[in-house]
């Protein structure tokens, strides 16, 4: 039970119901039966709760204080997902290599496709987008939105938005703008999709949620498309470059940052090309740089490659190496991630 408890990732949770009341005796009682509290442990927990300051009365003023101490994590940490100014640092940074396509002053009225908008926070970048100017924006995921979670992450970005809301500007906006656009996003439609664990189409005013970029109006042409640690993942990538070429305005751009290396992260014997000795992939296609980008040009867009980060050619052992990666170029075989701008020729 316990090694479940801890290859699950519950621990966290389990020891949050001790600061509640009402779910205190409960967390002793779990924790006491998969074996991480032995009996003398659960005597003085039990004991140590029992104090006045941890009282139903107390425990606002206890649980604010937790609030807080959470609060600088999620601002300052990287292990978190609900943390707004790591979304801002990253998506600034790649609005920047797109600048030779897509300047700051055209947000204003723009229509972006997020693609591939994730399931934890699926809604923080399209936010931000809509307070820099976007007129619309689809935030398009297949997977399950995890909405609690995302409602939660949208409410942490609009508060830190609304408190810094210089920290959230790239377009040249007044915070008097942001803020206003940010209070344009229908957040109730946010929580009843959370409440009701909604799927399809949800619309949240200038943001359209979506599963599938099928579900977009066929007449949409959009500015700018931005995708992170998605392309890897989709099986007929060609056939998709060809159509975000068809949906992308004249004079847009596309921003697609890629993770090119094995997503079996919780392989403890953990290499970033393991794929390339055994063959086997865990929800990739095992495209490589040299071959995205061709697909890329074949589609008909303008390509240019930035932030590529490479591991050293002496840590790929080449007599193991599968036949379907042997003849690659080195580039090719070394190249851990990458941006990829693209634009219409």
């Amino acid at each position: 039970m316990a090694d479940d408890i801890l290859r699950d990732g519950k621990l966290l949770t389990l020891l949050a119901h001790l600061i509640v009341p009402e779910k205190r005796e409960w967390g002793v009682a779990k924790l006491a039966e998969i074996g991480l509290f032995d009996d003398n442990v659960k005597k003085a927990i039990t004991s140590a709760l029992a104090d006045k300051r941890y009282t139903q009365r107390n425990t606002g003023v206890r649980l604010s204080n937790v609030k807080v101490f959470i609060d600088e994590a999620v601002e300052s940490h990287d292990y978190c997902f609900l943390n707004p100014r790591r979304t801002m640092e990253h998506l600034k940074r790649r609005i920047k290599l797109a600048a030779e396509h897509f300047s700051a002053e055209r947000f204003n009225n723009s229509v972006i496709l997020d693609y591939g908008c994730g399931t934890l926070n699926a809604l923080s970048q399209s936010i931000i987008f809509i307070a820099n100017g976007a007129q619309k924006v689809f935030a398009v995921e297949p997977a399950t939105t995890r909405w609690e979670m995302t409602r939660r992450s949208a409410l942490e970005l609009v508060k830190a938005i609304f408190d810094a809301p210089e920290d959230f500007n790239f377009s040249g906006s007044t915070p008097e703008q942001i803020r206003s656009r940010v209070a344009s996003i229908d957040f109730g439609a946010i929580k009843q999709a959370a409440k009701e664990k909604k799927s399809g189409k949800i619309d949240l005013g200038p943001i359209q949620k979506c599963d599938w970029l099928s579900d977009v109006p066929s007449e949409t042409q959009f500015d700018l498309m931005v995708s992170t640690s998605v392309l890897e993942h989709v099986s007929a990538l060609g056939d998709e470059a060809k159509l975000q070429a068809s949906l992308l305005k004249h004079g847009g751009a596309a921003i697609h940052a890629v993770d090119f290396t094995d997503h079996r992260y919780d392989d403890v014997a953990y290499h970033p090309f393991k794929f390339y000795y055994d063959g086997s992939f865990k929800d990739c296609n095992g495209l490589r740089v040299g071959q995205m980008e061709g697909m890329f040009r074949d589609a008909g867009f303008k390509v240019s490659i930035f932030d590529q980060v490479k591991v050293d050619m002496s840590t790929i052992d080449m007599s193991r190496v599968s036949e379907r990666f042997s003849s690659l170029s080195e580039n090719d075989l070394t190249t851990r991630s990458a941006t990829f701008v693209l634009a219409s020729q």
